[in-house]
């Protein structure tokens, strides 16, 4: 199994869970400390507005992984697809 597609599917998976739980306020996640200390500060709609974002960070960062995009210093292994042997 290729491991960009693990990676990048368990961080759909979880943008998914953490968002449908943000929206139904499932008190799961607002038991978390630092969600819980925003609850009490600023209420609740920030709180899930937080989560929801969290959500959509988690989801740009599996879409990401998925679409193969890397950084110029990072060079794939044979695990991961073919290699350049100039090493940049």
């Amino acid at each position: 199994m290729n491991s960009e597609w693990f990676v990048g599917g368990l961080a759909i998976l979880m943008a998914s869970l953490v968002a449908w739980n943000a929206i139904v306020c499932s008190p799961a996640l607002y038991d978390l400390r630092t969600i819980s200390a925003v609850k009490n500060r600023y209420g609740s709609k920030v709180a899930c507005g937080l989560l929801l974002t969290i959500s959509a960070i988690l989801l740009t960062a599996g879409v990401t992984i998925l679409s193969g995009a890397r950084p110029g210093y990072a060079v794939p292994t044979s695990a991961d697809g073919p290699s350049d042997s100039t090493g940049g």
